[in-house]
């Protein structure tokens, strides 16, 4: 049984609001109707800054707002450490706050399978792809306040892959509707081509891919025929945004310069 198919029926014996994770990695939210709004936040890539002056156009409720973040908090950007404890922060705000895995926190968790953060940085695929600065502030974070670096550690390996909500799905990347979530978890962090395969329902909101790599003329979320929304507006480029978009109203909200 494909992964939509199998957490369909699992919603379908579900009432209520609350989130359930049937599975480590996955969330299943049955009921999203009654939120004021569905907002979903793409990939941030340690742009603080960006990610501040988006935060403070979205008017976001606690109580009223589903808020999802699809992934890829840290690198690249100049202060990953300041958008993850602002993540945090909001989290902290409301049980409706849905962090998800991006394939960037899946290469730090993956570095520190064969490395400690005491130990001097060793270049791999994350160093290369902009984890350097996300490991020097890690570092210094631990010598300087120990609880605060066990506080990031554990949020960074707790996140989970995919979300189900009502009608959508959001995941980091993409997936393929037809394969089990074990058969394609990692792959759900890195897939590239959901705007040609994913068959269109339920419908599906992904970052990962930023919306320039599909014309230079892009800058703003990005929706295919087959229903899937790319959320990725390139962060860390010099020309690129941070954007929230309510779903619900479609309404989308983007980083401002300066």
């Amino acid at each position: 049984m494909g992964i939509v198919e199998e957490y369909t029926r699992k919603m379908a014996s579900l009432t209520g609001r609350d989130i359930v994770e049937p599975e480590p990695g996955v969330l299943v939210l049955p009921e999203v109707q009654d939120f004021r709004r569905i907002l979903a936040i793409g990939d941030i890539h340690g742009e603080y800054e960006r990610l501040c002056s988006l935060w403070a156009q979205v008017d976001y409720k606690p109580d009223e707002d589903l808020l999802i973040f699809l992934g890829d908090y840290i690198d690249r950007g100049a202060d990953p450490l300041g958008c993850l404890q602002l993540i945090l922060e909001i989290r902290r705000l409301s049980p409706y706050v849905i962090t998800l895995s991006g394939n960037h926190e899946l290469m730090l968790r993956e570095y520190f399978q064969n490395h400690d953060i005491a130990e001097p940085l060793v270049g791999d695929d994350w160093t290369f792809n902009g984890g350097k600065t996300t490991f020097l502030q890690l570092q210094k974070l631990q010598e300087e306040e120990p609880d605060e670096f066990r506080r990031i550690r554990t949020f960074l390996y707790a996140l989970p892959y995919v979300a189900f909500c009502g009608p959508y799905i959001f995941t980091h990347a993409g997936l393929d509707e037809n394969r089990s979530f074990v058969e394609q978890r990692e792959e759900m962090l890195w897939k590239r081509d959901a705007f040609q395969t994913y068959a269109g329902n339920p419908f599906l909101i992904v970052g990962h891919t930023p919306v320039q790599y599909f014309g230079s003329s892009y800058h703003e979320p990005l929706l295919f025929k087959n229903r899937v929304l790319y959320l990725d507006t390139g962060s860390y480029l010099p020309d690129g945004h941070i954007s929230c978009i309510d779903i619900k109203a479609n309404k989308v909200w983007q980083s401002r310069e300066g």
